[in-house]
């Protein structure tokens, strides 16, 4: 577990509970989660392709009232657990549980994407001590404007557009983690 995340989940609680200014540790809690090097993502059964072992985030309306929103996990550990959990598996041997590295494009993408998707929270930890976070606040915090999103297009995509094709905007399939024996 991350120990600085934990402790602000805390200290959001408690500033709550007390009637305290929770708003302070939201907005470091929001940028201690977009800081990190990797999260790990709840993925689509739906969307699962065995032939690749990739699936596309999964966005789901069972909490917040129907908001859609992404299953993300600061800890592996975690991330497994809820899984094993809700038996989030394929029938191949893979969890549906894929992690997104911060180098690059990729939280990034997978977030400017959701808000670009509808997405309007964050369940973070599910499982643990959770949190909601509202995908607006999340990207305000960490000065980050969808608007300005940028797509990785492949060859193959990029040639399709060439020719008149229409673009196929979405999520950026992530690779499912293969289970332990």
């Amino acid at each position: 577990m991350n120990q600085r995340i934990e402790e602000l989940k805390r200290e959001m609680e408690q500033a709550g509970k007390d009637g305290g200014d929770w708003r302070s540790a939201y907005e470091l809690l929001m940028k201690e989660v977009y800081g990190q090097p990797a999260l790990y993502f709840a993925l689509s059964r739906n969307e699962y392709d065995p032939v690749t072992a990739t699936s596309k985030p999964l966005v789901s309306t069972k909490d917040f009232n129907g908001q859609p929103s992404l299953y993300v996990f600061s800890d592996g550990d975690l991330a497994f657990n809820w899984m094993n959990h809700y038996r989030h598996v394929t029938d191949d041997g893979h969890g549906l549980i894929g992690m997104v590295e911060n180098a690059g494009y990729g939280l990034y993408g997978v977030f400017t994407m959701a808000a670009h998707l509808g997405v309007q929270m964050i369940m973070l930890d599910e499982g643990g001590d959770y949190v909601g976070i509202s995908l607006k606040d999340f990207l305000k915090a960490n000065e980050t404007d969808p608007r300005d999103m940028t797509v990785m297009l492949s060859q193959e995509e990029l040639e399709r557009l060439k020719q008149g094709g229409q673009p196929d905007v979405g999520f950026t399939r992530i690779r499912a983690m293969k289970l332990k024996l």
